[in-house]
């Protein structure tokens, strides 16, 4: 899994890593678990150190995907959710996309990707990993603050081409 780029700032909802590896070292039975597993205290240390707890957050926020699994949330309704599957991480992103993602009404544990139009052979499956619906400028900023890049897919570059013939004509 592709973690952020060296020198990013993950957002854990709240908490940073060194809050969370202490968390982890004052767990128990975990923390007394882990280190008799491992059969040292060093070796457990490193594994939940604020630099394995921020690069693991990095990779999970960077390749998790939301799904949605309808009817068996509290009262009937979906239950959100988020799982790292392996096809879906290995996906990029277009605000124009090729694919989209179903879960099964059961459980959600699977998914299945369907095409969003027809295809040429060899032309690559993308998924939105934002609305495509919101504006270009709004799409770029949540691009570039969760997953570190800045969308330069066709429709964004036409987007963007246009706002700017627009703006100029003003």
């Amino acid at each position: 899994l592709e973690g952020p780029p060296v020198g990013a700032q993950v957002t854990l909802h709240g908490t940073s890593p060194g809050e969370v590896a202490a968390e982890l070292r004052r767990s128990e039975p975990f923390w007394t678990r882990l280190k008799d597993s491992l059969g040292e205290t060093d070796c457990a240390e490193r594994l939940v150190s604020e630099a394995s707890v921020e690069a693991l957050a990095g990779k999970l926020v960077l390749n998790a995907a939301g799904i949605s699994v309808p009817g068996v949330g509290a009262g009937g309704k979906p239950l959100q959710a988020a799982g790292v599957f392996v096809l879906l991480s290995t996906m990029n992103h277009s605000c124009s996309p090729s694919a989209r993602v179903k879960t099964t009404s059961e459980t959600g544990a699977e998914v299945s990707i369907l095409t969003t139009r027809e295809l040429q052979a060899g032309e690559p499956l993308t998924l939105a990993y934002v609305s495509p619906e919101l504006p270009v400028s709004e799409r770029r900023q949540q691009l570039l603050g969760h997953w570190f890049f800045e969308c330069d897919c066709c429709r964004c570059e036409v987007e963007s081409r246009l706002e700017a013939a627009v703006a100029a004509d003003d």
